[in-house]
């Protein structure tokens, strides 16, 4: 018997969005924040209308479009993720996602409903704005493509901060770590909702951003998608058992949102013909997407049991996560490398992609190297590693400004600062100075021989595990 399309779809879904759906929609937080939502929208509907009474003829859609899409945006970029995590959270207190899974239901169905729940309560929200929305639109002074864009960037946006929100509370297995998630979330939303609100309303108001911006929100929404992936991956294989070999979908995951950017950004880059600023936006924003993601991968644990399967991404262990940000570092800088050498290898571009690359193989590759410390065994790996890391950045910017100061030189100058992640890459960035290639080449050399020590001490720990 064949079944129809709306079953198959309930039946993908799972029961766990049936659950969490019933369950928010009698929150009493939906019904508030829904409930302000339409105040809000009616309030702005009616002096729209009374502006436009008043002055016959004048375009004020662009204006209230923009006033309804921050509102949106507060709902859909802080209240939705924040809701979403608190959700997870109670879940991995109580521990209630274990006794999920003995109903038989996979980790990777529990963190599929939480994020649809989340993502069909986003929609409900939207569907409330919908009419206020064509309202202003018929007041004129705002394209449709330019409306629908802004609201795909509004679905794709919540969409991600809502698997990172879950993904960050599945890692907060102590009281000290629910505190820092729960601190960590409120601010990174902050941040977001600003940026989100910021482009929407750039898409609204300015009649030319389509064009204009359109080398710019496809590889970004190529990347928010894949991360959006990436964050449900991960957050499913950090609740698995110990005993289960689950990091193979987040390496895989990992690996098909960077080269699908990458490709995105290669196409759209050469298409437009960009620039020096293009090629060091790119790296830049790539190079701290990678160390982000860096810091979780270099933290797994060492070792795999003797029954795991052969593969470079389908094996655990800190080892092949390691290697696997190394390459992807490397490639986002031949990349980017090679799409200067297409519109006109720029020097000071190139000086910025290649240190973009270097400065987080480098600090990653050292956290492994401290991080795996024996004074610091009792910690755990996880903790070490992170800390050596962030230890080690404010180090790294700390010490050769002291230097500089003790020694009555400028806190920038370049060559004490050639290691420093923070001034050392402005100096590169920098329009300023041909003379110090010098340094990009210590640099480079230094990042790849600490990246190969630090895969030596991975393979002789999983050597050790055995």
């Amino acid at each position: 018997m064949t079944l129809h399309w709306t079953e198959r779809l309930a039946e993908w879904a799972g029961p766990m969005v049936v659950k969490e759906l019933r369950q928010g929609l009698r929150a009493k937080v939906f019904g508030v924040v829904f409930g302000l939502l339409l105040v809000v929208c009616l309030v702005v509907a009616v002096v729209a209308y009374g502006q436009a009474n008043g002055a016959v003829g004048t375009a004020l859609g662009a204006r209230f479009v923009v006033v309804y899409l921050l509102a949106l945006g507060l709902v859909a970029f802080f209240v939705i993720p924040f809701a979403a995590f608190r959700s997870m959270l109670r879940e991995v207190e109580g521990e209630t996602w274990s006794l999920l899974i003995l109903t038989g239901l996979d980790s990777r169905d529990i963190l599929r409903g939480k994020w649809l729940t989340s993502m069909s309560q986003a929609a409900l929200f939207a569907s409330a704005c919908a009419p206020f929305v064509l309202f202003s639109y018929e007041l004129n002074g705002v394209e449709l493509p330019q409306v629908v864009v802004a609201l795909v960037v509004c679905a794709v946006w919540s969409g991600t901060l809502t698997a990172l929100a879950i993904g960050l509370a599945t890692q907060a297995r102590s009281r000290l770590a629910n505190s820092t998630s729960s601190v960590s979330i409120i601010g990174v939303l902050l941040v977001a909702m600003w940026a989100g609100d910021a482009v929407m309303g750039w898409l609204v108001d300015s009649p030319y951003s389509l064009s204009r911006g359109s080398a710019l929100l496809l590889p970004v929404a190529t990347l928010a998608l894949g991360t959006t992936a990436l964050a449900l991956e991960s957050a499913a294989a950090s609740l698995r058992l110990p005993t289960e070999l689950a990091r193979a979908r987040p390496r895989v995951a990992l690996l098909l949102t960077m080269v699908s950017t990458l490709a995105v950004t290669a196409l759209m880059f050469v298409r437009v013909r960009g620039g020096r600023d293009g090629a060091t936006f790119g790296a830049l924003g790539l190079g701290f997407y990678l160390v982000l993601v860096g810091l979780f991968a270099i933290s797994e644990s060492d070792g795999y049991p003797p029954h795991a399967p052969r593969g470079p991404l389908v094996r655990p262990g800190a080892l092949r996560s390691f290697l696997l940000v190394a390459v992807l570092l490397v490639l986002m800088a031949g990349t980017f490398v090679g799409c200067l050498r297409v519109v006109g290898l720029d020097g000071r571009a190139l000086r910025s992609v290649v240190a973009s690359a270097a400065y987080p193989l480098l600090y990653l590759s050292l956290a492994v190297i401290v991080g795996r410390w024996r004074v610091f065994e009792r910690f755990g790996v996880a903790l070490a590693t992170r800390v050596a890391f962030l230890s080690l950045v404010a180090l790294g910017f700390i010490v050769p400004m002291l230097f500089c100061l003790f020694t009555g030189q400028q806190l920038n100058a370049r060559g004490p600062n050639t290691f420093n992640p923070f001034l050392g890459l402005a100096n590169f960035v920098d329009d300023v100075g041909f003379e110090f290639d010098w340094n990009l080449k210590v640099l480079a050399a230094t990042a790849l021989f600490a990246a190969g020590c630090a895969t030596v001490v991975l393979s002789r720990r999983d050597g050790a595990w055995k």
